[in-house]
């Protein structure tokens, strides 16, 4: 006679090679037929501060969104003092970098919507479309002078944005009276408008499931440790 064995652990990464630190243990049986191991646990996790921050500065009120799961964002914007004007966003701590505008781009004769541009000049010559990120504008809603947006992406579309770092820093500028994209004025802009703590996203260990083995020997992918024994790349009864 044989035996039936269940394991259940956790692998320990930190070793090479990987093993698993079981927390199951052998029981006396018939001898069973095969070995399945349970795919990784799926889903991730914020490791640091919430998945939804949010806050307001003048007119300016902004919600970002982190799914580690889906692995997207999403910005929820309102602007209470629209006037027909473009609006722009630029992620970092003054006008040169990274942005999100609302406009009809230089001509005038763009789709009105959000369009994610490199802001590289303090001119509007400098200001360039990013063809290579995309974003998704699921609202679109004018109601007297407030505008409110919605727009997501994917974690690799906003990498340019977000990057791995923890801290995401928000300057915004508007347009004088239209949205086609000119010269902001010395008084339509705001620096280092908002800070926002994000959600930084961490993948919770494997668990992975050795059930119905074989009594005699089952090979496994590295060693496996309990409180009894060790096995070196195999099991044995």
């Amino acid at each position: 006679q044989g035996y039936t064995w269940t394991a259940t652990g956790v692998p320990d990464l930190s070793q090479d090679p990987p093993v698993l630190r079981s927390i199951g243990r052998s029981s006396y049986g018939e001898e069973a037929a095969t070995t399945t191991t349970s795919a990784p646990t799926e889903g991730t996790t914020c490791a640091t501060n919430a998945d939804v921050v949010n806050g307001t500065v003048n007119d300016l009120s902004l919600t970002i969104t982190r799914d580690c799961d889906a692995e997207t964002v999403e910005i929820q914007l309102e602007y209470a003092n629209y006037a027909d004007q473009w609006l722009g966003l630029v992620f970092a701590d003054g006008m040169l970098g990274h942005a999100l505008i609302y406009t009809t781009g230089h001509a005038g004769t763009d789709t009105l919507s959000m369009y994610p541009y490199v802001n590289s000049a303090m001119n509007v010559a400098g200001v360039t479309r990013n063809t290579g990120n995309t974003w998704t504008v699921s609202q679109e809603t004018v109601v007297g002078t407030t505008l409110q947006l919605t727009l997501s992406s994917t974690f690799a579309e906003t990498s340019v944005l977000f990057g791995s770092a923890s801290t995401l820093t928000v300057s915004y500028a508007f347009g004088m009276s239209d949205t086609q994209l000119a010269y902001h004025g010395s008084s339509n802009r705001v620096s280092s408008a908002l800070t926002f703590d994000l959600c930084t996203c961490s993948e919770p260990a494997p668990v992975v499931t050795f059930v119905e083995g074989l009594a005699d020997y089952t090979t496994v992918t590295g060693p496996v440790v309990d409180n009894w024994c060790w096995y070196d790349n195999a099991m044995t009864a």
